[in-house]
């Protein structure tokens, strides 16, 4: 019987003892120094989302940008959280699940707006406020009055049918604009701020009171482009396939750079219909293409004619030839008459064609010469008639057509370059 009582309190006394130790070990892990990392990572709150930006529909699947502060501490895609989207192509409400991951765990939802079009989004601005477009687009746009529509670098919008910027309203392309054929980019009264590239298969139009500022490339394939009131250029007109570039009664204009440049294997048209400031800028003019002037060309600048520079008044023709260089020709149309103030001046590579009858004279004596270095071409009739002494000409064969000079008194001397002296031609 003792023997028994000893081994139960024997078995008793093993058993507390393991207890003792089960309980050590317990607390042991509970005071380690790994934590329960699932159960300590911090919970991702609705709180924690910024409102997401309105987006618009375009056919395609769309991710606006999700921000998440932690109190001052913004969290970072791909270290703190993911994002899953839904229902994010048709307009309505679109769905973004935010999932956290690293130090943040839980599942939360936000929802964001899907507009109809990017038009829906401009319709709710007021004058003076600003809207970025920062994602492709296609389609047309009313921008309405004094609301400033920056498109951001990257972004690519297509225009269609007629866009229209209303008064005041400002449209800033740091991106590129393409016009497709048969559109219209009407400036109306707004301006136009073009920092990117501008490529015109339709129109570009710009109304009364509008500006055009370009410090970036705008490229004519085929379209046309119609300044009629302001133009700042800092940057490149481009003209291919056929286009024209219209110049209609500019009350401000500032070419400081190039400001065209004509491709010389298509006929493009540029019509100046006023005075031209060139204004250190240069007017490249291509082969096959043709400058239709019936303004002055002014100051500083510098004209590359190897195509044609077609001119309306005689004031234009002295313009056109005083600034011409190059290998190009330049024509006079609609004038009958000219009555030379000044000396008459067709410098070197430049001819100078007479398409109607034409006279040609002077009353002061002083003025007895015409210097050319290039050529004269006459298609019909044309007469110089000079009560000055004599005309000197500056090279050999530079008549053709239909040239004739009368009532000069001593005839006609020019350099004979082949015999390297002058020649004389006794008046008739």
């Amino acid at each position: 019987m003792k023997k028994l009582l000893k081994l139960n309190k024997s078995i008793l006394s093993l058993t507390i003892l393991l207890l003792l130790l089960v309980s050590c070990c317990l607390i042991f892990s509970a005071c380690g120094e790994e934590p329960a990392s699932q159960d300590e990572r911090k919970v991702l709150s609705y709180s924690m989302i910024q409102e997401i930006e309105e987006v618009f529909y375009n056919g395609e699947r769309l991710e606006p940008e999700v921000v998440l502060m932690d109190g001052e501490t913004p969290l970072v895609k791909g270290v703190d959280y993911q994002l899953t989207y839904a229902n994010n192509i048709e307009p309505g409400t679109g769905i973004v699940y935010i999932t956290g991951i690293g130090k943040y765990r839980q599942t939360v939802q936000a929802n964001f707006t899907i507009l109809a079009s990017f038009q829906e989004k401009l319709n709710t601005m007021a004058p003076g406020e600003t809207i970025s477009l920062g994602q492709n687009y296609t389609g047309n746009l009313t921008i309405p009055e004094g609301v400033i529509l920056k498109i951001e670098s990257g972004s690519v919008v297509y225009l269609e049918g007629q866009t229209t910027l209303l008064e005041d309203a400002q449209l800033i392309n740091g991106g590129t604009i393409v016009v497709r054929s048969g559109a219209t980019l009407n400036l109306g009264v707004g301006a136009l701020t073009n920092d990117g590239q501008i490529t015109v298969a339709g129109f570009l139009v710009e109304g009364e009171g509008g500006a055009l500022n370009n410090n970036g490339t705008i490229t004519l394939n085929g379209g046309e482009v119609d300044i009629s009131n302001a133009l700042e250029n800092q940057g490149t007109f481009s003209l291919t396939f056929g286009s024209v570039f219209n110049i209609d009664n500019l009350k401000m204009l500032n070419l400081a750079q190039q400001i065209i440049q004509s491709s010389s294997v298509s006929e493009n048209t540029i019509r100046l219909n006023n005075n031209l400031d060139l204004d250190g800028g240069t007017l490249s003019i291509g082969r096959n293409n043709t400058l239709d002037m019936q303004g002055y060309l002014l100051s500083n600048g510098t004209i590359e004619n190897r195509g044609t520079i077609c001119v309306q008044s005689y004031s234009g023709l002295i313009s056109a030839l005083s600034y011409c260089q190059g290998e190009g020709t330049v024509k006079l149309s609609g004038v009958s008459q000219i009555a030379l103030t000044n000396i008459l001046t067709v410098p070197a590579g430049v001819s100078l064609y007479f398409e109607e009858d034409i006279s040609i004279s002077s009353q002061d004596p002083e003025l007895y010469y015409i210097n050319v270095q290039g050529q004269i071409v006459g298609q019909n009739n044309v007469q110089i008639n000079l009560l000055g002494e004599k005309i000197i000409v500056g090279a050999s064969n530079i008549f053709h057509g239909d040239v004739m000079f009368v009532n000069v008194r001593e005839g006609i001397y020019y350099w004979n370059q082949n015999s390297a002296r002058w020649n004389y031609i006794p008046q008739v």
